[in-house]
């Protein structure tokens, strides 16, 4: 598809995800300007640097149990289906996974699990545990990407922008 501008922005995700191998990046504004389409002309242009691309839109809430199950079967060839119960012991098999592969995780429309019109950053009910696959992704030791294309900022990419973990917030303006 044709790409036109943004090309600030692309150097900005460049710089961050292949460059200094940022573990999570949130691409914020608001709808239509534009999110998504940087998420994948990155995605198309450093696709030699991943051994996986996974872009999942989150447009239908999905539970993040679904998410983890679907990740971890894609990133073990069909091998772990039987997953443990535990949301943690699932975190902790994914990133088994990402630290043996370089992947690039997309996603898409993160903001459709927050809670519209309360505290900024906040989860619907049954979704916290969002918050911790990212608050884990973003403080273990891997050699992968989450990249979030989101209208709210979650509190925990708030939170790990000030620690000394690889973690960067691009603000899209129109």
């Amino acid at each position: 598809s044709i790409f036109v501008g943004r090309t600030e922005e692309l150097v900005q995700l460049e710089q961050w995800i292949a460059l200094e191998k940022c573990r999570i990046v949130a691409i914020l504004g608001m709808g239509g300007i534009g999110k998504t389409a940087l998420a994948v002309r990155f995605a198309e242009k450093s696709q030699d640097q991943f051994e996986y691309l996974i872009w999942r839109s989150l447009r239908n809430a999905p539970p993040v149990q679904e998410i983890l199950a679907d990740l971890i079967e894609f990133l073990s060839d069909g091998r772990e289906i039987d997953l443990p119960e535990k949301i943690d012991a699932q975190i902790s098999l994914l990133i088994e996974h990402l630290r043996e592969n370089r992947c690039l995780l997309l996603l898409d429309d993160f903001e459709t699990i927050l809670r519209s019109g309360e505290l900024a950053g906040q989860y619907r009910e049954d979704y916290q545990a969002y918050g911790q696959l990212i608050k884990r992704l973003g403080e273990e030791r891997h050699q992968s990407c989450l990249v979030l294309t989101t209208r709210e900022k979650p509190i925990e990419v708030s939170a790990l922008a000030g620690a000394t973990v690889g973690t960067a917030t691009y603000a899209m303006r129109k």
